[in-house]
């Protein structure tokens, strides 16, 4: 008897402590959303308004789609990796059973307006990524995109170059700075193309003013991608075997011909 009570208060634990670890993840989200959604999406998260986000950014290059030199215009897909911190997302994990990173909608929490400033044609959603949080209230979001940017250097067909220019469409750098996350493009997922090479690439922080608003300065991060022509194979520019038998008997023919001609006269 004292065994079979044992065993059901044992199951009974059991069970209620797996519903409650499964179920906190949900509790704790839902809670941090429905306290955002009272102070708005809206609005920068920040605790002084005179004070900036902090936004980092690192381009990750996956595939070049197509490069026209007519247009001088550029097809690629890439990640644009973004990162800032979210004080209305922090959280004590041991107060949340150790959970120290959640993933929320990107909808659901304000986050940067990064657009490509140099944009040929709307830019394409591909991946319609969700924003990773951790304890501290970091937030990442990488959205991938299909990209047809305008490249006013890609001219040169052995060599072609092209800037990417991305910064905030409404914030100046007063409200958002831009960081780079790394001075080059990322190529780890890279796809070589057929017919050029990735040659180089840089990234370079820059504040300028624009005639509309002379008096602040608006951040951008622009990434130049340097290809290279790749060499074309030896063997289209040599005769086959089978041509140089050709043009070789070619030649007997006529000299023959030739000779033939001359004995009859």
């Amino acid at each position: 008897m004292i065994l079979q009570i044992w065993l059901i208060v044992s199951f009974s634990q059991f069970f209620c402590w797996g519903e409650k670890t499964d179920m906190a993840e949900k509790r704790m989200v839902t809670k941090l959303l429905d306290a955002y959604k009272k102070t708005g999406i809206d609005g920068r998260p920040v605790d002084d308004p005179l004070k900036p986000v902090n936004v980092s950014i690192r381009f990750s290059l996956i595939k070049i789609n197509k490069i026209k030199f007519e247009e001088q215009e550029i097809d690629i897909v890439g990640w644009i990796n973004l990162a800032w911190e979210d004080p209305l997302m922090k959280w004590d994990k041991s107060e949340a059973s150790g959970i120290d990173k959640i993933t929320v909608p990107h909808s659901a929490i304000w986050k940067p307006d990064i657009v490509l400033f140099n944009a040929a044609s709307p830019t394409k959603l591909i991946h319609d990524a969700h924003i990773v949080v951790d304890q501290n209230g970091r937030c990442t979001w990488v959205p991938q995109y299909r990209i047809e940017a305008i490249c006013e250097d890609i001219i040169d067909e052995e060599k072609p170059v092209c800037g990417l220019k991305f910064g905030s469409w409404a914030y100046h750098s007063g409200q958002l700075k831009l960081g780079q996350s790394r001075d080059r493009i990322d190529a780890s997922f890279y796809t070589p193309h057929k017919d050029y090479e990735l040659f180089s690439s840089s990234a370079t922080v820059n504040e300028r003013s624009y005639k509309c608003c002379p008096d602040v300065k608006y951040g951008d991060i622009t990434y130049e991608i340097v290809l290279k022509a790749r060499p074309k194979p030896e063997a289209q520019n040599q005769p086959t075997d089978s041509s140089s038998n050709l043009k070789m008997n070619m030649a007997l023919l006529i000299g023959a011909l030739f000779i033939i001609s001359k004995a009859k006269n």
